[in-house]
């Protein structure tokens, strides 16, 4: 390794910022140095050291950390907003810029909670990415707080024997708190026996018994409620049957007193042999 490249990595190395693959490496090269080299690299270390060891040692405030993180949480929203749309060079429409990156679906992937952090554009991008690897194309109806009459995403089977278009309501909150409650569910239910065959709320929070009583009951068959529990499984690409129908009924009374079971072999065709 080159002094200079040992330097800049020794530097590094003396303030923690070194990952793994990059500190073998300068301990690798530190150890076939030279010993007089070896001498400077510590020289140098020690002169990047000097400046923080001579700092007060005050704690700093205990809320500090969530003020920061906060800073950072509104810079990024607001660029995020920025960049929700650009204009086509050539035909002047309307395109979205996306937000999310391989890098967040991946520390995503690792740890799930960072669900909760992320800005509400770039949770609604990461639902559309993980129906996509469900098996769906995916089409977002519009930019983040804009009115889109309760659907934030629609998509379609690209296997062509899952007949039915899905329609999906994002809900973010922040670091995860503040549950969904019925309203939501009952916007989205407004789409029942309309072109939409499913609904589905998905959020990083959870969601009020109330709201899954209104899904459970009024809703059943074409409802979905999707929260965080299931949304971390979902970042392993763990989906567990999600393309398979809601509970169907076990029973379709077809006028009074009659019905039909449908877990009654009686009642099932069998081809035949």
């Amino acid at each position: 390794m080159e002094p200079q490249k040992l330097f800049e990595l020794a530097q590094l190395d003396a303030l923690g910022l070194l990952d793994d693959a990059e500190r073998s490496e300068f301990d690798a090269a530190f150890a076939a140095a030279p010993v007089n080299l070896q001498v400077q690299v510590r020289l140098v270390q020690q002169r990047v050291l000097v400046p923080f060891d001579s700092l007060p040692d005050v704690a700093p405030p205990s809320d500090l950390r969530n003020r920061v993180i906060e800073a950072i949480e509104k810079v990024i929203a607001a660029q995020a907003d920025e960049r929700g749309t650009s204009k086509d060079a050539k035909s002047g429409a309307e395109v979205r810029v996306y937000t999310l990156s391989r890098d967040l679906l991946r520390a995503i992937e690792l740890d799930p909670s960072k669900l909760h952090f992320i800005t509400p554009a770039q949770f609604e991008e990461w639902i559309a990415d993980r129906l996509f690897k469900m098996g769906y194309d995916v089409y977002l109806t519009g930019k983040v707080h804009t009115p889109d009459g309760g659907v934030d995403l629609i998509a379609r089977p690209r296997n062509l024997a899952l007949s039915g278009l899905l329609a999906v309501q994002v809900k973010h909150r922040r670091g995860g708190a503040d549950s969904v409650g019925p309203d939501v569910v009952e916007r989205l239910a407004s789409f029942q026996n309309s072109t939409f065959s499913m609904g589905l709320v998905a959020t990083n929070a959870r969601f009020t018994n109330q709201a899954k009583w209104v899904a459970a009951t009024r809703t059943k068959l074409f409802m979905r409620l999707r929260e965080y529990s299931h949304l971390a499984s979902w970042a392993k690409l763990n989906f567990s049957d999600e393309l398979a129908l809601p509970d169907l009924p076990t029973e379709v009374e077809l006028r009074p007193g009659f019905v039909v079971r449908l877990d009654d072999p009686r009642w099932r065709f069998t081809p035949p042999s």
